[in-house]
């Protein structure tokens, strides 16, 4: 089956539904959730990507990545889970919830400007504090968590065994050296 915009929006709404998430979409908008309001902003559907985008908030939503806007200063799962692991997840659930085979220019994508641009600020930061600034959400201060074994795994997923992606992973001259990092190049190692 070729899939159309018509079908990936029938399942997005299908989705939304069976999660009492409110689904609003707008030409172009990047993806955004606002979990503790009840709703995820999203582009009108027009490809593979827009999907994805879409899913991937979804996926924010339903586990629960909440990011402490106001009135829900207390609400901040997504900072407590980890920055990385809370953005990992997110693409897990959509990798796992999508419906369509995924073609290379979504995978360039899912890592190239989305999961990767996180990991990029997370080299660049070093372990020191930030705030994310877009989408009303820059009232948490936070340090980006390392990665681990499960984000390997879900940049491996994301990639599906291709090259040419922008973003080169792993950076291993910058990569932290804990004993985490340890088991996580390990696993890299044997894969």
């Amino acid at each position: 089956m070729v899939w159309t915009a018509d079908d990936y929006q029938s399942h997005i709404d299908r989705l939304g539904r069976s999660l009492g998430c409110q689904v609003r979409q707008y030409p172009n908008a990047p993806g955004m959730m606002y979990v503790e309001l009840g709703y995820i902003v999203g582009p009108v559907i027009r490809n593979q990507c827009d999907y994805l985008s879409v899913l991937h908030e979804l996926g924010h939503f339903a586990l629960g990545h909440t990011q402490g806007r106001p009135p829900h200063h207390d609400e901040t799962y997504y900072f407590d889970n980890g920055v990385l692991r809370s953005e990992a997840e997110a693409w897990e659930w959509a990798l796992n919830e999508c419906e369509d085979t995924i073609e290379y220019k979504s995978r360039r994508f899912m890592w190239d400007y989305c999961l990767g641009g996180y990991y990029q600020s997370s080299l660049e930061l070093a372990g020191r504090p930030t705030r994310l600034t877009n989408g009303d959400r820059g009232y948490v201060v936070f340090t980006y968590d390392e990665i681990d074994a499960f984000f390997v795994a879900v940049v491996q997923q994301i990639q599906g065994g291709e090259t040419g992606f922008l973003v080169p992973f792993p950076e291993r001259a910058e990569v932290p050296t804990s004993a985490l990092m340890v088991q996580v190049e390990r696993y890299l190692a044997a894969s």
